[in-house]
């Protein structure tokens, strides 16, 4: 029972009084409700503290199981025929009879065991919404203040009514003049007070200004993993280069991994045959190819024009800046490390020259230009120059605005852009991206 001035001010959320049984978990995509009864229905034996019980709508029909403790519920009983409800809940009376509160179409309808006629009924209530049914004081149903309580709301205010008026007399809750939306919870807390928790809105709330995230610019470039398998960066241009007076090649060898015997470096046109140094030219002359072998990978094979020569290098194939420059005849090759601390040099290499048959218009990286090569680079390489009488390309495999692309800006040594493309050929995938901070 609820004395008419019983309400207390204090607003502090209480825990729910469970009487040391631990209240199962449930979930179902029907409307149930889950409260404290007795052990068995029909018969209270003079508590409501015994076990959890659920009441389930199931294709209209409201059934209850009780609540084994050993994280089972018992075979469910059929209690009446509801239909499709938008809300409920349940409780039980002092003999252990079941009461179900529900509402339907925005009707508030108890389904209930009446003494006086010895049969259950069902009493409407008019519109409302949020059922919430519960009894005060289950650990001793003999009491004379105990009540099955209906909470609900009407308009935005909170109602309740009560067993010992048959639940014939409405109350209101004191106003506490708020929009109240939906009540969440009414049961007895742990410190023996029938508690009742809503939701409201709060119509006077005004969120703060939003304050935008601190996003810390990062720096750096992005680089492209070639990864062999013919996987290679093909430079288209206008214009052939003179690989016998004047042909500057340089890039930067990020990681390299010496997998092969032979590792091409850059090429242009497929060079596959050749003829040795001081014979007569090949039928097949091919433009130029650059392939790093022996042993220790320290030996550079150059073809140009149909005619192969065998020169050292000045260190090992490794990461850090290339450059190789051919000039009449005469090949100079430099090696700096990535962060400036070592360098090599070898010049005054003579290479053999033969005219070629063919002029090429794509000079490679990382390949020889052929569809299915044994010798395609597997590494990371970047800012990839070439430069011939006059002329020059420029192709970094780092420009931030080609991420995922597989075609990549050709710029003049300016960085103006130019009228052609590089493209990564074959086995292309745009996973090989990677961001390198600076």
């Amino acid at each position: 029972m609820i004395p008419v001035t019983g309400w207390s001010e204090n607003k502090d959320k209480f825990p729910e009084a469970t009487y040391g049984l631990n209240k199962p978990i449930y979930s179902s995509v029907n409307k149930f409700f889950i409260t404290l009864g007795p052990n068995s229905l029909f018969a209270s034996l003079g508590v409501l503290n015994t076990a959890f019980w659920i009441f389930e709508v199931v294709s209209g029909v409201v059934y209850a199981a009780k609540y084994n403790n050993d994280g089972y519920f018992e075979p469910a009983v059929s209690l009446f025929n509801s239909g499709d409800v938008d809300s409920m809940s349940a409780t039980f009376d002092q003999l252990g009879n079941p009461l179900v509160f529900y509402c339907k179409s925005n009707e508030l309808k108890l389904w209930w065991f009446d003494s006086s006629i010895s049969q259950t009924v069902i009493s409407s209530f008019g519109a409302g919404s949020s059922p919430f049914a519960t009894f005060d004081i289950r650990y001793n149903v003999s009491n004379p203040d105990s009540d099955a309580i209906l909470f609900y709301l009407k308009g935005a205010a909170i109602y309740y009514r009560q067993q010992r008026d048959r639940y014939a007399v409405e109350y209101q809750a004191p106003d506490e003049g708020i929009f109240i939306d939906k009540i969440t919870q009414a049961d007895m807390s742990e410190d023996y007070r029938m508690q009742v928790v809503y939701r409201y809105k709060d119509t006077g709330y005004k969120p703060p200004d939003p304050i935008p995230p601190i996003v810390v610019p990062q720096t750096g470039y992005w680089k492209y993993r070639l990864t062999g398998y013919g996987s290679r960066i093909s430079i288209e241009h206008n214009f052939w280069f003179d690989t016998k007076d004047d042909l500057t090649v340089s890039f930067i060898i990020d990681e390299v991994e010496l997998d092969k015997p032979d590792i091409a470096i850059f090429s242009q046109c497929f060079a596959t045959h050749f003829v040795e140094q001081g014979s007569s030219q090949g039928r097949y002359g091919a433009q130029l190819l650059a392939t790093v072998g022996g042993a220790n990978h320290d030996v550079l094979t150059l073809i140009v024009g149909g005619y192969k020569s065998v020169l050292p290098m000045p260190v090992k194939l490794q990461p850090g800046s290339w450059t190789f420059v051919m000039a009449d005849g005469l090949l100079a090759i430099s090696f700096e490390s990535i962060d400036g601390a070592n360098t090599a040099e070898l010049d005054n290499l003579t290479y053999a020259i033969g005219k070629s048959l063919e002029t090429a218009y794509v000079l490679t990286f990382g390949g020889d230009g052929s569809i299915a090569p044994k010798t395609s680079f597997r590494g990371i390489m970047r800012e990839m120059r070439a430069s011939s009488m006059g002329r020059e390309i420029y192709c970094p495999a780092d420009d931030n605005s080609v991420i995922g692309g597989e075609y990549l800006p050709v710029y003049n040594a300016d960085r103006t852009v130019k009228l052609y493309n590089a493209r990564i050929r074959n086995n292309y995938r745009r996973d090989n991206w990677i961001f390198q901070p600076t």
